[in-house]
């Protein structure tokens, strides 16, 4: 996002870039964990995964879910 801003950090500028974030996935999200956000949609992460503790170590349950029909 602020490299998608240059050299012009005015608070509209950033914001702007930020609001136009599609399909960004981040390495510390799991793997197909997208976020968006958009003008009129501040809230970023729209998938999730479950996840359950057994016994030592952290197991995904089930698939990625979510989209719009999560919120």
């Amino acid at each position: 996002m602020l490299k998608q801003s240059g050299e012009d950090l005015t608070r509209e500028n950033v914001l702007r870039q930020a609001t136009n974030i599609k399909n960004l996935q981040l390495p510390m999200m799991l793997p197909g964990i997208k976020i968006d956000i958009g003008a009129s949609d501040y809230f970023p992460v729209k998938q999730l995964q479950l996840i359950r503790l057994d016994s030592k170590r952290w197991v995904h349950v089930g698939e990625i879910t979510g989209g719009k029909d999560l919120l």
